[in-house]
């Protein structure tokens, strides 16, 4: 009877190591990964985003011959989309370091009535917009938790631009339009929580100049120049990769 039991004893020890073996690992493995993953922003990551964009569009009109002009400008909000993409690390130090590209959609769009500097008693109408066809930044921040991520970023936007004018009825030819691309130069801050182990949100408040573009109406030695500026505030959807 005590031969049975030892051998028992014996057999049941190898089974029940590599049993508490193969749980310490896969617990283990388990803790990496939800740790990993509940830190937003880390390693590759996705987002879709929402903004509110407060813009100042700004239209300078000069008569090429005499020089007068004149600068007009309105104030616009609009809501707009966008998708994102990027890798982020955190150093052994705390020092959170990130890269992101992205788009945005659809144009921004501002109208603009002003009076002539060839006809001065003309009302002329103008319309300015400017799209993110593509976003580059830099990030740079720290975890004050294992879920929060609060963050700088800066970088530069390449935007689609274009500039249009409605025909004035009393002027024949008095409609244009004109597209481009211009760079842009943004800057702001932002925070991301994590809410599980794939999903966080963001909250981002972004500045972006975008650069000037300008319009040459020859058959009337016209010169136009559209200025942009917008504050965005964004909230985005991420998805840990």
């Amino acid at each position: 009877m005590n031969s049975s039991f030892n051998r028992s004893s014996r057999t049941d020890g190898p089974m029940a190591g590599w049993g508490l073996g193969l749980s310490g690992v896969a617990m283990s493995l388990l803790m990496s990964v939800t740790g990993f993953a509940q830190q937003p922003k880390e390693g590759f990551f996705a987002g879709a985003s929402a903004s509110a964009a407060f813009s100042r569009f700004e239209l300078v009109v000069e008569n090429t011959v005499n020089r007068m002009s004149i600068d007009t400008s309105k104030a616009g909000t609009a809501l707009l989309g966008g998708v994102s993409a990027g890798y982020g690390h955190t150093t052994k130090k705390g020092l959170y370091l990130g890269a992101e590209v992205g788009m945005g959609f659809p144009k921004n769009t501002g109208t603009i009535r002003r009076y002539g500097v060839l006809y001065t008693g003309d009302v002329f109408v103008n319309h300015l917009s400017v799209r993110d066809a593509l976003t580059i930044d830099g990030l740079i921040g720290f975890r004050p938790s294992e879920k929060l991520l609060a963050y700088a970023r800066t970088g530069m936007a390449i935007a689609s631009v274009s500039l249009s004018q409605v025909f004035t009825p009393s002027i024949p030819g008095s409609t244009f339009s004109t597209q481009g691309t211009r760079p842009a130069a943004r800057m702001g801050i932002g925070a991301a929580y994590s809410l599980s182990r794939r999903i966080a949100v963001g909250c981002d408040l972004v500045f972006t100049r975008y650069g000037d573009f300008g319009y040459d109406w020859t058959e009337f030695n016209v010169k136009l120049t559209q200025k942009v500026g917008t504050t965005g505030i964004t909230c985005t959807l991420i998805f840990q990769l």
